[in-house]
């Protein structure tokens, strides 16, 4: 089987990468080969992120679910977990 992300961690070209979103519409990640910033924005069931370089700037969408006041949990289009977003 597949090994499921960790809560907080999306695969990225580097490995293991660790997002933090804000309240405020913005977003940070780190891994082992750097960092980037961007912003995203939850539209309706919907939640779509852009970053500054990683994609080439391009934005991607992907389903969530609002569990409580300030946590996402963000599911892939295939239909597998894919991971849960917690607001600073």
């Amino acid at each position: 089987g597949h090994a499921k992300p960790q809560p907080g961690n999306t695969p990225s070209p580097e490995g293991s990468a660790v997002v933090t979103y804000s309240r405020a519409g913005e977003q940070r990640i780190e891994w082992a080969g750097g960092t980037d910033s961007g912003t995203f924005e939850v539209r309706q069931d919907r939640f779509c992120s852009r970053w500054t370089t990683l994609r080439n700037g391009a934005e991607s969408c992907t389903r969530v679910y609002q569990i409580s006041e300030t946590e996402y949990e963000l599911v892939g289009d295939d239909g597998v977990y894919a991971a849960t977003m917690a607001l600073k």
